[in-house]
């Protein structure tokens, strides 16, 4: 049977920031939907049986750490590298970047990588500070899940490619 797991590396579950207003915000990071939603579909794609997701952060990412907890067979990653708000002329911008990888453990052997970035290019249009953090943040939660659908597809999209490339 062939089994995938699903690790969040240096993911923090939540990322609570003070607004400059001074209200505080919590905001999930996007890279758990992100593991799940692509874990999924790679699995679906493969004919795979079993997902085994849905695990708490690790502080590391290194392969020694990810046997330590997983043991063997093939884990897949995700990694927020990036992510905040960019000023440019007192407009602001949604950043993010992720980066996922599948591991085989037995093995230590890389047999992906794939990394979506989410910058002021995928932004409609700029905004003032106060659209991002009034209601709670609602309209910055609203932008985050749509960028964790982007990137959810464009990494399934690169790992198949990847895929058919070997």
């Amino acid at each position: 049977m062939f089994g995938l797991v699903g690790a969040i590396i240096d993911a923090a579950s939540a990322k609570t920031s003070k607004s400059p207003v001074g209200e505080t915000i919590v905001i999930e990071d996007p890279a758990l939907k992100i593991s799940t939603d692509v874990s999924s579909r790679i699995a679906k794609g493969l004919g795979a049986k079993e997902v085994d997701g849905n695990r708490e952060p690790l502080n590391s990412d290194d392969i020694m750490t990810l046997r330590k907890v997983f043991e063997k067979g093939v884990v897949f990653d995700f990694k927020t590298t990036e992510w905040g708000l960019v000023e440019y002329q007192e407009k602001y911008y949604f950043k993010y970047e992720v980066m996922g990888r599948a591991i085989n453990l037995d093995s230590s052997r890389v047999l992906w990588r794939g990394l979506c970035r989410y910058g002021p290019q995928d932004s409609q249009f700029p905004h003032r500070l106060t659209d991002f953090t009034a209601n709670d943040g609602s309209y910055l939660k609203e932008r985050l899940n749509d960028m964790a659908d982007v990137c959810t597809k464009e990494l399934t999209e690169q790992f198949f490619q990847n895929r058919s490339a070997e």
